[in-house]
């Protein structure tokens, strides 16, 4: 009847469930209901076991049924949420100013702690230094590309790209710091100390871009030898997180550094979630989705995260996706791997192979 239709409304809009405005359903609260009626089940299911009660057959193949109507709800629901929390890609105006403006705010942030023209040069060699990674990014076919700086941190270049493989990704890691060294090693050879301004010039890009090759996460050497040794070993991936942050926690102290130590807190956070993630993912078969198609995958996966159903939010199918991009692919062969830590311990050593008076140069620091 219209009442009882009047008192079903009323009780969805109370469970914000619905928007009373359009009538539409909303789909993360309608989500969380879902899990909240599921938990609800789960319970009664568990209790009448261990009362030690056994359902009928019947009601075992409406149990079967119900569970592939269930899983073809997921199916959708996944796709509608890939939908929905697919990023808005950027229009290249905005790219453009954004780079810019975060630029200019980067370079005036390190001026005011050290000097303008500090600031300006920085500025000059982190952009060369993420164009770098954002032209590899653009051969390999990457997309949504965008390049921004953190004031007081850093810069990010971003893309996307499913399934790239070893090698693009390693590439990619060195194209950032790889000219960057080269730049500095040619204006200290091209000028020695003789141009003050343009040795201090080829040391600031030496030094940023070296650091950038050590091997502590989330520097591009950190992710060269994530991507390379700790492949699927989910364990191993957080101890080294949680070894770089204990590094990085360990300059910070020595020379009494708020940026660093502000950026080791964060990497904790990921090492935590790295571990939690480690957890849930132990026990669980998931080579098969390396051969499968796309749909067959996307409902293996499913079944196989099925008891996170209790867990709040979207996190279910987030781990799904996450799943999904590291098993869609096979792993790195034991040759790769050693290819890619030649080349790794290669640009390690190129500076000093280049030049002299890189050598003298660290020597006069350490």
């Amino acid at each position: 009847s219209n009442e009882e239709g009047r008192r079903t409304f009323d009780y969805q809009v109370s469970q914000d469930l619905l928007d009373p405005e359009t009538g539409y359903l909303k789909f993360l609260p309608a989500i969380r209901f879902f899990y909240r009626i599921r938990r609800g089940v789960a319970a009664i299911t568990v209790n009448r076991r261990l009362r030690g009660e056994s359902a009928p057959r019947a009601n075992r193949d409406v149990a079967v049924d119900v569970q592939r109507a269930r899983l073809a709800n997921d199916f959708q629901a996944y796709r509608e949420f890939t939908a929905i929390t697919a990023p808005t890609p950027m229009t290249l105006v905005r790219k453009v100013l954004f780079f810019i403006l975060s630029g200019l705010l980067f370079a005036w942030a390190f001026g005011l702690i050290f000097s303008p023209v500090f600031g300006v040069l920085l500025l000059v060699v982190v952009a060369i230094h993420e164009l770098g990674h954002l032209l590899a990014m653009r051969i390999f076919g990457y997309r949504d590309l965008s390049v921004f700086f953190i004031p007081l941190f850093g810069a990010l270049a971003k893309g996307r790209k499913p399934r790239a493989s070893l090698y693009e990704k390693t590439v990619i890691s060195l194209a950032g710091p790889v000219p960057g060294l080269l730049v500095g090693v040619w204006l200290i050879e091209h000028y020695g100390t003789s141009n003050r301004a343009m040795f201090m010039a080829g040391a600031l890009f030496l030094i940023i871009n070296y650091l950038n090759l050590l091997p502590f996460m989330p520097l591009d050497g950190g992710q060269i030898l994530n991507n390379a040794l700790f492949a699927r070993r989910h364990r191993l991936q957080a101890v080294f997180t949680l070894i770089s942050v204990l590094a990085l926690l360990a300059v910070a102290v020595s020379l009494r550094e708020p940026i660093a130590f502000a950026i080791a807190i964060a990497l904790l956070w990921v090492a935590r979630s790295q571990f939690v993630r480690a957890k849930l993912l132990g026990g669980r078969d998931l080579r098969p989705l390396q051969g499968m198609g796309e749909d067959d995958a996307l409902r293996y996966a499913l079944h196989q995260f099925d008891d996170l159903r209790s867990r709040a939010g979207p996190f279910r199918f987030q781990m799904v996706r996450s799943v999904l991009q590291e098993y869609g692919q096979a792993p790195p062969t034991v040759t790769a791997q050693i290819g890619v830590l030649l080349v790794y311990g290669l640009a390690l050593v190129s500076p000093f192979l280049m030049s002299d008076t890189v050598l003298v140069l660290v020597a006069r620091i350490f």
